[in-house]
């Protein structure tokens, strides 16, 4: 049964809005899709960057529904037109998700960083939100002309298989498999800036990683003077590690 407020999102899109959405829409899927061709293949701070730059295009044509526009890059505020226009598309989203996307785009400048930075990145724990935020953007776009419906790339690539898509992707399949899946052997990365200025970066294999929806990394107080060997040692709530 469709929510009554999909059904606003979905009816309130005009005809002259709809170039300008599409554009939006396509141009978010193609982000998304060349991230998770990064984050498969290990490629995680990479595929995050551009996995905040897709969301955050989906974010822009979500609000031009209501003939709203913002600029600027990904950020919480974004999210507001959304919930006060659609809370059920609201609530399907994991705002400490949001944060890490925002935080992860901040990494593309390392030396601009402030004191204090951290993110961590699970490969396939990351992967499976970033699928299910692409597809709870994607189901609620329906664009239609003289009642012909216009399938975006994102229906296009699933009708046709695109493995681009599908690979690895617990939002649209499998979903029963969902928890062994960001339980797996993955990929991870680690990434600070110390209170004395000094970058830390390491990667490493971590299996049992908890399907909890928690994005937000430990402190990082407790690593300064430490080497990166200390560090992982010491890591909290870190999952079991393989070299």
């Amino acid at each position: 049964m469709q929510h009554k407020d999909d059904l606003i999102l979905r009816r309130a899109i005009t005809s002259n809005q709809m170039p300008e959405m599409i554009w939006w829409v396509n141009s978010a899927y193609m982000d998304y899709r060349a991230a998770r061709i990064l984050l498969n293949s290990g490629e995680l701070l990479q595929g995050a960057v551009l996995a905040n730059t897709a969301v955050e295009k989906y974010a822009k044509a979500t609000v031009l529904v209501k003939g709203d526009k913002v600029h600027g890059h990904l950020k919480r505020g974004m999210f507001r037109g959304i919930k006060n226009f659609c809370k059920e598309h609201f609530d399907s989203l994991n705002m400490e998700f949001m944060d890490l996307l925002q935080h992860s785009y901040q990494a593309r400048y390392f030396v601009d960083l402030p004191k204090g930075f951290h993110i961590e990145i699970f490969q396939n724990k990351f992967l499976v939100e970033l699928d299910n935020t692409a597809f709870q953007f994607n189901q609620r776009f329906n664009f239609k002309v003289e009642d012909k419906t216009l399938d975006t790339m994102y229906v296009e690539d699933f009708k046709t298989r695109n493995p681009a898509l599908l690979y690895n992707n617990y939002a649209l399949l499998h979903q029963d498999k969902r928890v062994e899946f960001i339980a797996k052997l993955q990929h991870y990365l680690d990434f600070k800036k110390l209170q004395d200025g000094s970058l830390v970066m390491f990667t490493a294999k971590a299996g049992g990683v908890q399907d909890d929806g928690k994005f937000i990394p430990t402190g990082i107080d407790h690593l300064e003077g430490k080497t990166p060997h200390d560090i992982l040692r010491e890591q909290l709530n870190l999952p079991v590690l393989e070299k």
